[in-house]
């Protein structure tokens, strides 16, 4: 069953979650009888089949930030950093958290539709999953030849940029599993044309309305699939996005932080800040020598390449560089730690995954 869903969807919550690389997909497509408020697709003459319907998202919203953020994320002596000025900032990084959540969220629907499709299958024949696959799918595939790795690598030779002895064994990799990608969706759409998919479109959560456990985003030859079905193998990607946007969000919190609290003793010194960093920090960083320059191209001689001589000054700058930044970060502490900032934004809490009602009660 997970080579099914390996197949037809690439696990895309894994790629998601572990942020590895993953097999191209086999099969990414809606099922092709989905039922939706849409208008439907009509049957080719030529084939008498259904063409594939457009992929409909019952849930629009992210809904990945479960607590309500604080309007205000950090006070400064009286001087406030608001979420929406923070947000502003950052807000084409949020979109695209929140779009992947959202993406992932219909994917994982159909996941679970097609993997339920795969299961009617196996028990209308007798089989397991297993067998179904190695019969429909695994059976049926042509072994890609080095002559046919040849020819696709005459074609994309500009691209490739290696010779065919060095990537013969990929690319017969990648045409095999494109030939898988092939021979499961015609098994995915002999499945398809054969259930009923219904898309509940008409009952999907409005923005701003909460999320419901109960809501049935879909039916599958009439058995449901509800919201908490999707939504609990959603929550380490849900957990992961959180996660990002804190880490973003107190990037620029401790950006402006920094700054109000720069600005402030300079004002307090009667001198410009750029001069108080001067002063407090690049002043007082410490110098790099030649020979610390050396042992640092010598433990890092093999990724720098070359001799040290031509690349002392670009090093000794470099280094010195890192030595300010380094000068510059400890007196920011300081100031900080007189001025006692109040951070509200909060770090989000690791879910705890709750036990599946089949697995407690021994499902179906």
């Amino acid at each position: 069953l997970a080579t099914f869903a390996a197949i037809l969807w690439c696990a895309p919550l894994a790629a998601a979650q572990q942020q590895q690389a993953t097999p191209a997909s086999p099969v990414q497509t809606a099922p092709a009888t989905v039922k939706t408020d849409q208008p439907q697709p009509q049957a080719t003459a030529a084939t008498g089949s259904t063409q594939a319907a457009p992929e409909a998202t019952p849930v629009l919203e992210c809904y990945c930030e479960l607590q309500a953020m604080p309007e205000v994320l950090a006070e400064v002596g009286g001087e406030k950093i608001t979420a929406k000025e923070v947000d502003e900032k950052i807000k084409d990084s949020v979109l695209g958290l929140k779009q992947q959540v959202i993406q992932t969220r219909a994917r994982e629907l159909y996941l679970q539709i097609n993997t339920r499709l795969l299961e009617a299958e196996a028990k209308r024949r007798g089989k397991t999953t297993t067998a179904l696959i190695e019969e429909e799918i695994t059976a049926k595939l042509k072994e890609p030849t080095e002559a046919e790795a040849q020819t696709f690598y005459d074609k994309n030779k500009a691209r490739i940029r290696q010779d065919f002895p060095t990537v013969k064994t990929q690319i017969i990799e990648h045409l095999r599993v494109e030939r898988q990608r092939d021979e499961a969706k015609k098994f995915a759409d002999r499945l398809r044309a054969a259930a009923q998919v219904v898309i509940n479109e008409k009952d999907a959560p409005k923005p701003g309305q909460p999320l419901v456990p109960t809501l049935v985003l879909a039916t599958v030859n009439g058995a449901p699939i509800t919201v908490g079905d999707i939504e609990e193998t959603l929550r380490p990607l849900i957990f992961g996005v959180q996660t990002e946007l804190y880490k973003l969000r107190k990037q620029v919190v401790d950006v402006k932080v920094n700054d109000l609290l720069l600005n402030r003793e300079a004002q307090a010194r009667k001198m410009t800040p750029a001069a108080l960093v001067e002063a407090e920090a690049t002043n007082k960083a410490k110098k790099v020598t030649d020979a610390e320059a050396l042992a640092f191209f010598e433990e890092r001689k093999q990724e720098i390449g070359g001799e040290f001589e031509p690349q002392k000054q670009q090093l000794l700058l470099f280094l010195q560089e890192r030595e300010e930044r380094r000068a510059e970060a400890a007196f920011a502490e300081r100031l900080r730690t007189a001025a006692a900032p109040q951070i509200f934004l909060r770090e989000p809490e690791q879910p705890v995954s709750k036990p599946s009602l089949s697995s407690s009660t021994g499902g179906k």
